[in-house]
């Protein structure tokens, strides 16, 4: 059995349904109570006449709801139990390569009840100008099943190489490769373009990093002008691709010196995830480091006290049971 992901209107997941058995059944009952002397106007249907039965088509199914991952700290690694105790019920796992790293990736994931998108880094897929190489998620069909697997990691910030007609063919060749529509494709697209549709992303992941310093005087901003408008974009895209989730890159682990963002203080993180939460109505949420790669440098340091129970309380705040 897959892990449970929660859905963002909280329904399950949901097919359209023919209602024309359901209305044949209530017009038959209401010819049967119909006589031969009914009223001026009145349908009659004589004993002797018969009703023939029309095929119904075969219904299109609507796509299932968005997916809502909730609240999750990316490439914890070794610390994935520490992730689990503020909160995280997902992680992005990332320097996967081998079957053995993936299954006992999963394997522990599963342990401490999360999932995990997994992160191969393979660069731009071997792309030729006309096709992608997928082959490796070959090798990783025998994990297609495990209860802990949300998906895989696909491209990193790709509108800046790619069009989208070519990612409409790597998504073509993911879903050939990948027939489950339930192990998602996840790309860090950071923008939410005019033209988006379905066959691009399953979850798609922008970030929001409001926390920065002035380059001019050095002293910390909040530019939440420019975070606004990539979530409200994303928002307005998005309303077309109802099978797409928007997750959000939450800043909260910081740069590493020789860039413009910052580490958020704890109520600045507080104010971050309340606005995205509250104001833009986002379910996926993915705590994440810019320009580190392991949570001992961020979240886990001993220094950063307050803002792990920032995070852990602000998990329990908008994604607790």
């Amino acid at each position: 059995m897959r892990l449970v992901i929660g859905r963002g209107d909280g329904a399950p997941r949901r097919r359209l349904r023919s209602l024309v058995p359901a209305i044949g059944l209530i017009l038959l009952g209401v010819f049967s109570a119909c006589t031969t002397s009914g009223p001026p106007g009145s349908v009659s249907l004589r004993p002797d006449e018969g009703v023939t039965a029309v095929a119904n088509p075969t219904p299109t199914p609507m796509p299932p709801p968005a997916a809502s991952l909730g609240f999750g700290i990316d490439y914890c690694g070794a610390d994935l139990a520490e992730c689990a105790a503020l909160g995280a019920t997902w992680s992005r796992h990332t320097g996967v390569t081998t079957l053995v790293q993936a299954r006992r990736a999963l394997d522990e994931a599963l342990a401490l009840n999360m999932g995990l998108v997994l992160r191969m880094n393979q660069g731009d897929w071997g792309w030729n100008g006309r096709e992608f190489d997928l082959s490796i998620l070959e090798t990783m069909r025998p994990i297609f099943d495990h209860p802990a697997l949300i998906g895989f990691y696909g491209l990193h910030e790709p509108l800046e190489r790619f069009s989208l007609d070519e990612l409409r063919i790597f998504y073509k060749q993911y879903r050939q490769m990948v027939d489950d529509p339930d192990i998602l494709l996840w790309h860090d697209i950071m923008r939410i373009p005019d033209g988006f549709t379905d066959d691009l992303c399953d979850l798609c992941g922008v970030a929001a990093n409001p926390h920065m310093n002035d380059p001019a005087t050095g002293q910390p901003t909040n530019d939440w002008d420019r975070t606004d408008l990539r979530l409200e974009e994303a928002r307005r895209n998005l309303k077309s691709a109802p099978r797409s989730t928007l997750c959000v890159l939450v800043q909260v682990y910081g740069g590493d010196g020789r860039h413009l963002l910052r580490m958020p203080t704890p109520d600045e993180y507080r104010e971050n995830v309340h606005r995205i939460v509250t104001e833009f109505g986002v379910r996926c949420l993915a705590n994440y480091t810019y320009h580190h790669n392991a949570y001992e440098q961020t979240l886990g340091d001993p220094d950063q006290a307050a803002l792990q129970t920032a995070v852990q309380e602000t998990s329990q705040r908008y994604f607790g049971p």
